[in-house]
């Protein structure tokens, strides 16, 4: 009986932490003023090109460690 239920019980537990981890990822979004005031969010979103999103990159971690 176990071998029977065992694939859905597996989709359900693995369906509750996906559920949860949306959840926070939500929570943490709502939290900040806008999306792109993260350096890093800013940098994934705005920049197209590889090499331009290696350069935003640095200049994102450079804020950071400045803001430290």
């Amino acid at each position: 009986m176990v071998k029977k239920w065992f694939p859905l019980i597996l989709l359900i537990v693995f369906t509750i932490i996906s559920m949860a981890a949306l959840t926070g990822l939500a929570r943490n979004l709502a939290q900040k003023t806008t999306v792109l005031s993260d350096p890093l969010c800013k940098a994934v979103w705005k920049k197209k090109k590889p090499y331009q999103f290696a350069q935003a990159m640095g200049q994102a971690r450079r804020l950071q460690a400045a803001e430290k």
